[in-house]
């Protein structure tokens, strides 16, 4: 079972370019291979219409309606925290206020 040094199994699927190259060149060349990638892609990318400037398109009612429906939720939460807090300011002065009658 022993091996010699010249005999010492290589890993596979990796040629002599993977190892020659190292780690830190590696990451900056497949960075850079990712951003090329992005910039010869940008021509597929387009802009919808709100961001040419139409006005009143469905697309754009639609938006509007959904920011006015979260904020109607976010407000309900809001009313709701603030009315817990303001149940539990009251409790706990009825609270006091008994223990000192015991008192």
């Amino acid at each position: 079972m022993n091996h010699p040094i010249s005999e010492t199994p290589r890993p596979l699927g990796r040629g002599i370019l993977f190892f020659a190259v190292p780690t830190l060149l590696r990451s900056k060349l497949l960075s850079l291979f990712v951003i090329l990638g992005l910039l010869l892609m940008a021509q597929n990318l387009y802009a919808c219409a709100v961001c040419f400037g139409a006005t009143e398109i469905s697309v754009l009612v639609g938006l509007k309606m959904a920011i006015l429906t979260l904020l109607g939720i976010l407000l309900s939460v809001f009313v709701g925290l603030v009315t817990f807090f303001i149940q539990m300011q009251r409790r706990t002065r009825k609270t006091v206020q008994i223990g000192e009658v015991l008192r």
